[in-house]
């Protein structure tokens, strides 16, 4: 019986592990290289986005640089680029590259930031 509950919890684990590379989430971004005379804010970029469309969540954390902290190390709310809507709920990247992901902070690529996104979820 312990054998049987444990291949099942196994099986259940290499599913959420799958299913974890091919979560695809909504982006609204402004482009880095576009500046505009007034900056966007967290409560503003999803609505007021120049361009929307989708990135899976292994493309996304490709693009993360180093491990999060609760340190803020410059991030700036009032100046958003980038809002995508992950199910775990929503991330936020400056112009300058900082990324929040609830109270924690990275360093973010926003070099390769476009050409991770695609068209359309799987």
């Amino acid at each position: 019986m312990k054998i049987k509950s444990i291949l099942y919890l196994l099986g259940l684990f290499s599913l959420t592990s799958h299913g974890a590379e091919t979560e695809c989430a909504k982006v609204a971004y402004i482009p880095f290289d576009i500046s505009l005379y007034g900056s966007e804010t967290e409560e503003t970029i999803e609505k007021n986005a120049m361009r929307r469309k989708f990135i899976k969540l292994d493309g996304f954390e490709s693009l993360v640089r180093g491990k999060y902290s609760s340190l803020r190390k410059g991030y700036m709310a009032d100046n958003s680029k980038v809002f995508i809507s992950f199910h775990e709920g929503g991330v936020f990247i400056d112009a300058k590259g900082r990324v929040r992901k609830g109270s924690e902070y990275a360093d973010f690529d926003i070099e390769r930031f476009e050409s991770v996104l695609v068209d359309k979820c799987p």
